[in-house]
């Protein structure tokens, strides 16, 4: 079978067994005990923590990529050699300037595969499925416009939103992927303060 289409505990306990690692070796890796290890291996568990993820990579020397499901382990081109470090703004964005600048609590391990990702952040809705889902990553490029029909991310006064932009006469319509959202049309009379914080340019999508 093809690591594609393995589950993230058998990808965890394939890549354990060609280390020649026990399962307590790991979990002293991780520090964790050898139960949740087992728990990790068996699938008891559906979302991990980006630091679960980022522990688990580095203890079995294989790229994050892998164990979120983005890159089949057919060779040497997953394991690790080098990352990029990439903010999880999130929440944490709304109603202040975002900068690379900034200080950030989260961060995301990304390959470092010559693509430019500036910052990342949560799913925390349904508007945008099923292109994006709850839980999901967002990976943004920081620019201040997009083409119409482009996913992008927008701060709209104290507020952070994910959805399609279209520019219209005297504003932005807001389109879901989602069809029971309706569009949304913002004009600057309808807030204080609206600007495009990044365009949309991949996403991290966790396996169930």
């Amino acid at each position: 079978m093809n690591d594609e289409k393995l589950s993230l505990g058998a990808r965890i306990k394939n890549r354990r067994r060609e280390l020649g690692l026990s399962v307590d070796e790991l979990a002293e890796r991780i520090h964790k005990n050898r139960a949740t290890v087992y728990r990790y291996e068996a699938d008891y568990i559906e979302n991990y923590p980006l630091s679960v993820i980022h522990d688990l990579s580095r203890a079995l020397s294989v790229s994050p990529a892998y164990f979120m499901g983005w890159l089949d382990k057919t060779d040497d081109s997953t394991i690790i050699s080098a990352t990029k470090r990439v903010p999880i703004i999130g929440d944490t964005a709304a109603g202040a300037p975002i900068t690379a600048e900034r200080v950030y609590d989260e961060y995301v391990e990304l390959p470092a595969d010559g693509k430019r990702y500036d910052a990342a952040v949560h799913i925390t809705g349904d508007s945008m499925e099923p292109t994006y889902r709850l839980g999901d990553l967002a990976l943004l490029r920081y620019q201040p416009d997009v083409e119409n029909g482009e996913a992008a991310v927008i701060c709209i006064d104290d507020t952070v939103t994910l959805k399609r932009v279209y520019h219209v006469k005297g504003g932005l319509m807001l389109q879901s992927d989602n069809p029971k959202y309706e569009p949304m049309l913002i004009t600057e009379a309808d807030c204080e303060s609206i600007h495009l914080v990044g365009k949309v340019v991949g996403f991290v999508h966790w396996e169930e």
